[in-house]
């Protein structure tokens, strides 16, 4: 069966590579200090256009013996950073890669160092480690100084490579180390931003080794994990007269879902590792049986060397429910045999019974203090307005403490700027505007398409004074596992008159021009609506109150037993201070549950709390309440029970309000 490509753009590294967590299982470093980079801000753009962002990266010139192999690999670079407010001795960003990142150059030799570097910046040379469980050691280094000749005003980057001595030069194996940490030495000025970094990648950690005392969180000189804004443009060249000529690989895809007797479209990751590709074919295994071949026209894509790219596809789920196996092998590049050492790639298949509705959270941070924080506001907007059924949306204002809306207790999700957000908490910190890849519309739609393993239903109900929120979820799953829960109360159509709700404005010293002339963005240039350095804004979405005190979930979720509902109950404190109250209109208010394991959001659901008070009352073991059938009954534990337990007593009636009341 032949088919073309249906989407080939270079991709970063980090889908086919671990994320910067698991990095803890190395040597370096224990001591994790994200909020310390500095962005440089000297462009009106941190990101450029959608236009400009879909645009294909710029590639790499490599002769045919040649590759690279870092977080990414072409020469995309739009942002920088900095410690310059923390330190201004030397500095040593750095990579780490990991054996998945590397395994396939597996006895090339290791000739260089490539990096781009900010402006204003002197380099004084590079190094690589060999990393493990126990310790780091150098593996190779070379002392060179220079200067940066990367334009002033940010607006582009020049690329550097360092050639290690030949004694030096050493072979690529994936059985010596855990992993391999590249690095450059540098300047570090008190306002400049020496570390280049491609802001499109953001789940691989940026490492530095600096001297940060400990009033600003650090431990002296160490090597620190200062967050994952970006990936910090760091590569290593490798060399082999041996590289393959026709070599794609396929990388592990994960888990996804998929409804039984039925195909499921997944988009992997592949990479032209050899010279040239032309055209490449497939089979697909699910649970040991192999499909035909499949071929992929890709002579227009023009994916070049080291190149990662994806296509969509298509598993067929068998008939039965279940957890299965499957597989993608590269079989022919460019009509020969895969000159890849390594040529298949593995998932996981859960095969459900039915389609459920799923509903997709989108975790903002945000602040009135940041200034490029407005392209946020409207993402969160389009998001809103584009999927008004599906979208989950929570603004967590901790941008600044001087917010009005203002709020320190809810999960770490591990921002590190503002504006961002991530989706389905899935790990990967993306810009709420922009979102991955030029439009969290794209980054949402795709996640919109998995079907969801369990279903959520939620309502609230205010106390009798309003002071609070009685919340209760019902959750519906499919298959059975271990699963956390978060309660949250989000607000719409916050504003204020004060200082504390103005809204800072980077974009108003620019034009619409300057932005693409993107009418979402032009308003708040200058001659737009919003053209100021603050304005005021009527506020959606915004985490008034959670099941968290500071980091720490108090809601509770037991284990799910497959097509066996269980209920999860949570009172919710409203906020207490008198500007954040005043603003808040009764009728505005949302009750969100977020049903979550490791992997990220199960489901979620969200609900107008209703308007009718339900607090704690004295009524009997009654099968109606204000003439509403009693449906179900739980304890305090949230346990189902068919009659009435002493202590505390939750119904649910008819038209989904939900009571509780203590009996005696």
């Amino acid at each position: 069966m032949k088919k073309s490509l249906l989407f080939a753009s270079l991709l970063a590294l980090a889908t086919a590579t671990a994320s910067a967590q698991r990095a803890t299982s190395f040597a370096i470093p224990a001591t994790k200090a994200p909020g310390l980079l500095e962005k440089a801000t000297a462009t009106p753009m941190t990101q450029a256009s959608a236009k400009a962002k879909k645009a294909a990266p710029r590639k790499v010139a490599l002769p045919d013996n040649q590759r690279l192999v870092g977080y990414y690999n072409t020469d995309e670079v739009n942002n920088a950073f900095g410690l310059g407010s923390y330190t201004t001795s030397d500095i040593q960003p750095g990579v780490l890669l990991e054996p998945s990142d590397y395994k396939f150059y597996a006895g090339a030799k290791v000739v260089g160092v490539r990096f781009a570097v900010g402006p204003q910046t002197t380099v004084k040379g590079v190094e690589i480690f060999g990393v493990t469980s126990q310790n780091m050691s150098t593996l190779a280094s070379k002392d060179t100084t220079f200067a940066s000749q990367s334009a002033t005003d940010y607006s582009s980057y020049t690329w550097n490579t360092v050639m290690l001595p030949a004694e030096q030069q050493f072979t690529l194996n994936t059985t010596d180390y855990n992993g391999l940490m590249v690095s450059y030495k540098c300047t570090q000025g008190q306002q400049t931003y020496p570390i280049a970094v491609n802001s499109d990648v953001t789940d691989r950690a940026i490492y530095c080794y600096a001297n940060i005392p400990a009033t600003y969180g650090g431990n002296g000189l160490a090597w620190y994990n200062v967050g994952t804004d970006g990936a910090p443009a760091i590569q290593l060249l490798l060399q082999n007269d041996n590289f393959p000529t026709d070599a794609v690989i396929a990388t592990d895809f994960g888990k996804f879902t998929a409804l039984i007797s039925s195909a499921k479209k997944v988009n992997v990751t592949f990479a032209n590792i050899g010279t040239k590709l032309n055209s490449f074919d497939y089979t697909v295994t699910v649970n040991g049986v192999t499909g035909a071949e499949q071929h992929v026209d890709a002579s227009s894509a023009n994916i070049p060397t080291g190149s990662y790219f994806t296509d969509s596809i298509a598993f067929n789920a068998p008939a039965e429910t279940g957890t299965y196996d499957v597989a993608v092998n590269v079989t022919k590049v460019n009509g020969v045999a895969n000159g890849s050492a390594i040529t298949s790639a593995s998932g996981t298949m859960i095969a459900l019974s039915k389609a459920l509705k799923r509903n997709v959270v989108v975790e903002e941070n945000t602040g009135t203090g940041c200034g490029w924080c407005p392209r946020g506001l409207v993402g969160m907007q389009m998001l809103a307005q584009t999927y008004p059924d599906n979208f989950v949306g929570v603004g967590i204002h901790q941008y600044n403490k001087t917010d009005a809306m203002y709020n320190a207790n809810y999960a770490n999700l591990g921002f590190t700027g503002a504006p961002s957000c991530m989706i389905d908490r899935n790990g990967q910190v993306i810009d709420p505007y922009y979102g991955s890849n030029g439009s969290i519309l794209e980054d949402f739609a795709r996640r919109l398409n998995d079907l969801p393993v369990l279903s959520v239903d939620v309502n609230g109900a205010w106390n009798e004074d309003s002071t609070a929120v009685n919340a209760t979820a019902t959750i519906d799953p499919l298959v059975s596992g271990n699963y956390d829960i978060d309660f949250v109360l989000v607000a719409n159509g916050l504003t204020g008159t004060t200082t504390s709700w103005k809204q800072n404005n980077y974009y108003y010293q620019y034009t619409a021009s300057q932005v693409g002339n993107d009418p979402n963005l032009s308003q708040f240039c200058r001659g737009g609506k919003y053209g100021s350095s603050t304005f005021k804004w009527s506020f959606d979405d915004v985490l008034i109150g959670s099941s968290y005190t500071s980091t720490i979930n108090n809601a509770k979720l037991g284990a799910l037993v497959a097509d066996t509902k269980a209920t999860a109950t949570y009172t919710i404190n409203m906020p207490t201070s008198a500007a954040l109250k005043k603003a808040i209109d009764k009728k505005k208010v949302y009750v969100i549950a977020i049903v979550y394991d490791n992997e990220g959001v199960a489901n979620a659901a969200k609900v107008l709390v209703s308007s009718e008070a339900s607090g704690i009352k004295t009524i009997s073991n009654a099968t109606s309440v204000s003439g509403n059938t009693v449906v179900a009954r739980y304890n305090a534990a949230g346990q189902r029970i068919s009659n009435e337990q002493k202590g505390l007593n939750i119904v649910r009636l008819a038209n989904g309000k939900v009571v509780k009341y203590i009996a005696k």
